[in-house]
């Protein structure tokens, strides 16, 4: 699979704007905090070349942007870039990536469900910033 520098770059704003978002809505809105407060996972993402994951401890986010997990809970991993970016903006969402082969997950799959609801209040969030 080759890219071009476009969608590289595209990817990595948008991976960058979900954890940095995640970070922020974590540290300042407690109906969240509580949703995921009794989550403790590494959620690793990989969108052709490009990588983030996430660290989830006591309902607060922190985003390691171009880097790889050790161990990371759950993996998802999405070889074309244009459908990550699909699944990043909520164009089409996890499940029905996930059911068609294009999301492709290792680990819990229950800490990748609750991404869909991070999804959510994330483009609660940001609206029209993360619209497809």
């Amino acid at each position: 699979m080759s890219a071009n520098i476009k969608e590289v770059l595209q990817t990595k704003v948008l991976l960058y704007i979900m954890g940095k978002g995640l970070e922020e809505i974590s540290m300042t809105n407690s109906e969240f905090q509580e949703e995921f407060e009794d989550i403790d996972a590494t959620i690793q993402w990989i969108i052709g070349d490009c990588k983030m994951y996430l660290k989830v401890e006591g309902g607060k986010f922190t985003a390691f942007l171009d880097e790889q997990a050790e161990n990371p809970t759950v993996t998802l991993t999405i070889e074309d870039y244009a459908k990550g970016k699909e699944i990043l903006t909520g164009a089409t969402d996890g499940t029905s990536a996930y059911m068609s082969g294009d999301l492709k997950l290792t680990g819990e799959m229950q800490v990748a469900m609750k991404m869909g609801q991070v999804t959510e209040f994330l483009k609660e969030a940001l609206g029209e910033l993360m619209a497809p």
